[in-house]
């Protein structure tokens, strides 16, 4: 029996809900009929969030969507997949006063009130006692990783919470703030050390003092790992937590993956609906775990694998954090969030926006693409303004397009430039999952048909989209001489309005001419690589290839000294082009730039060992796998987008960092091509001349 069958069944147990009272319906357990006691029954009952109720949340996948399971709810018999009826058969004796679960208490059927309940997400979940996490059926693989949870988790955070506690009381963490009732956390430590040694005591006791500390001091407490435990510390941990030279490893991690790799952790509304509640249970079969003790096992892995500990615990680790930080889990962002949440000490974070999150959570998954934006609005920093946008009868399309639009009006043009994606160029034709809302196929020509080209969070949701990956010529390597950020825009500057959004597909916005595109070098690397056994011998002959054919088409031009405006043309590759902007930095960035010529040269003209050119050759090919060299006509060289042709035109944008390449489409309209790199004009140089300033309509 399929949705189509259940709908009308659930008219029956359905009272319209009253918005001005700000009303959700509840789930209550019953008992059981005696004339079908295989069946649950439950009650729905109405209250007013506003009047701050007692009640625990359900959150999981559907899985199979087959309305299969059969349920009493108010005496009517009604379907629900068969994922949520074996969570609700594992809670059905859980002591709380009530539940939320939305495959219930949600009337699906009625398009105005799934509209209303997704925009009281954030209340719901910030308002539970508890959120039940369901990862699904148990079995023996998932019961030792949550028995692992259970032990070494809770062992580990109650470490963490002890020399919290020492570092507060005797005035000694500078770095961390103090808590506001002192007294209360001397006898909150003294509890913790009650029972003896915190590393031999019995980890399941733990439970009872955890839910006296307050969430703050926990968020606190895992984002100063290594602030506060020393290395004698990760060493204990290693043997407890996973034995890298033990013969049982394989099985410890394959346990690991099995419990991680679980649908849940796949699904875009897990993310709010794990951040929000101050308390998250876990729950696998019969066994549960609390997320923070994951989340401090999480914290112990990252810490390992990135602080001067990471030797300390071995290589094994990384599988571990492997299975934590995959594209399609989400418990790293989840970690970080519940920080930032419930923490003062990462408070107004730039992947507050939905624009970020969008483009770090956009490999979740969620049966309707626009709850791609509605699964992360509760916990964006635009929660308000995306309030207004909710709807199930827009388009993607029209749906992401107005993301965009708030994302500039309320924080600037600088997003232009994050998110950027380069299609491969070899792909003639592809398809979007079928949905009626997207014609299908479509040729890729360097931006997506559907969604205006200054719409660059599409992709996020459609992540099958066929993209080579985000590619930032502005942050690639520069880190790691410290220098200072590319700034073409200097202090050239613009306020967006709603004028600037003339119509639903055009952006109007001022920008600098530098020129139109004149040559464009054609550089078709993906035959290098064919017939090569060697794959460094490859890279090298990709890598010589491309500075050999790049050199001679700069070769070409007759002004290259004055395009290069005094900077030697092995500097392109590198794009480091500037000085530090901090002097102590200056020593160092002279020695790793002299380091780099000569390991160009080596590039260049065939060396012995190909080792120590391994970055060098790699930050060469990497971008020219989406960037091609070409020239402009007003004298400069740089490297773009591969799409370009003669007659597109560079420019820069107001209060963004690198210029962009524009494809001109008539009637004085313009599609966004990619960023490029200009040589002799990355930090502002180009706007000391005062060149002349166009208005363009970007679709």
């Amino acid at each position: 029996m399929g949705n189509q069958q259940s709908i009308p069944e659930r008219g029956l147990i359905y009272k319209k809900l009253d918005k001005d009272r700000n009303e959700v319906r509840l789930l209550k357990f019953q008992k059981r009929r005696l004339r079908n006691p295989q069946r649950l029954n439950v009650s729905l009952y109405t209250v007013s969030l506003s009047e701050n109720p007692s009640y625990h949340c359900l959150s999981y996948v559907w899985g199979d969507p087959n309305l299969t399971w059969p349920i009493y709810v108010d005496g009517v018999l009604i379907h629900i997949t068969p994922n949520l009826g074996a969570a609700l058969t594992q809670l059905e004796h859980e002591e709380m006063e009530a539940l939320w679960v939305d495959g219930i208490c949600i009337n699906q059927g009625d398009m105005d009130e799934r509209v209303d309940q997704v925009k009281k997400m954030s209340e719901i979940y910030s308002g539970c006692v508890a959120n039940f996490a369901w990862l699904g059926s148990g079995d023996k693989k998932s019961y030792r990783a949550m028995h692992a949870i259970n032990t070494v988790g809770a062992r580990w955070l109650r470490n963490l919470l002890v020399a919290y506690l020492d570092n507060v009381i005797n005035h000694s963490g500078e770095e961390i703030e103090d808590p506001p009732d002192l007294p209360a956390f001397v006898e909150l430590r003294e509890a913790l050390r009650s029972d003896g040694d915190s590393n031999t005591r019995d980890p399941f006791t733990f439970d009872s003092v955890f839910d006296s500390v307050p969430r703050s001091c926990i968020a606190i407490i895992l984002d100063a790992v290594d602030i506060l435990i020393e290395e004698s510390s990760y060493n204990r941990m290693r043997d407890e937590l996973i034995p890298p030279l033990n013969a049982d490893f394989d099985k410890a991690a394959s346990a690991w993956r099995h419990i991680m790799d679980r649908p849940l952790w796949r699904r875009i509304w897990i993310v709010q609906e794990m951040v929000l509640p101050k308390l998250v249970i876990l729950k696998c079969g019969s066994k549960s775990a609390k997320l923070d003790y994951l989340h401090a096992i999480y914290e112990f892995t990252r810490g390992a694998m990135f602080t001067p500990q990471q030797k300390a615990v071995g290589t094994k680790i990384s599988e571990l954090y492997e299975c934590f930080t995959s594209s399609e889990n989400s418990l790293s962002f989840i970690a970080t969030r519940r920080q930032s949440m419930f923490s003062t000490r990462n408070s107004a974070q730039s992947w507050d926006t939905i624009h970020v999150m969008l483009q770090q959570c956009g490999l979740l998954r969620s049966t309707d693409p626009l709850d791609k934006v509605y699964g992360l609005m509760s916990i964006s920093s635009d929660m308000e303004g995306l309030r207004d946008l909710v709807s199930y009868n827009k388009s993607p399309i029209q749906l992401i397009s107005e993301v965009m639009k708030l994302t500039l009006l309320r924080h600037g043009m600088r997003h232009i430039q994050e998110g950027q994606w380069f299609q491969y160029p070899d792909y003639p034709w592809f398809g979007f999952p079928d949905d009626p809302r997207l014609p299908s196929p479509y040729p890729i020509a360097g931006t997506s048909p559907f969604w205006p080209s200054w719409v660059n969070i599409g992709e996020a949701i459609y992540p099958s989209y066929p993209v080579f990956g985000p590619l930032y010529l502005l942050h690639k390597g520069r880190a790691e001489i410290k220098v200072k950020q590319f700034e073409a825009s200097k202090s050239y500057r613009c306020k967006l309005s709603l004028l600037n959004f003339p119509r639903p597909d055009t952006l109007r916005i001022p920008c600098r001419i530098i020129g139109n595109v004149e040559r464009v070098c054609d550089l078709s690397i993906r035959t290098w690589l064919q017939d090569e056994d060697d794959f460094e011998v490859a890279q090298m002959a990709m890598a010589r290839s491309i500075i050999s054919e790049t050199e001679h088409f700069f070769g070409l031009e007759k002004d290259l000294n004055c395009a290069l405006h005094g900077k030697p043309l092995w500097w392109l590759f590198s794009l480091q082009t500037d000085v530090p902007s901090n002097p102590e930095f200056l020593q160092s960035w002279r020695k790793n730039m002299e380091e780099y010529k000569k390991q160009f040269f080596v590039l260049k003209e065939g060396g012995v060992d190909p080792t120590n050119c391994l970055f060098h050759r790699t930050a060469i090919i990497q971008w020219l796998e989406a960037y091609s060299p070409f020239t402009i006509g007003t004298g400069y060289i740089g490297i773009g987008p591969r799409q370009m042709e003669a007659d597109d035109k560079v420019v820069i944008f107001p209060d963004v960092d690198v210029p962009y390449v524009l494809r001109p489409v008539g009637n004085g309209c313009y599609k966004i091509l990619g960023q490029s790199y200009v040589l002799g004009i990355m930090h502002g140089e180009f706007l000391e001349h005062y060149p002349p300033e166009m208005m363009v309509d970007l679709l």
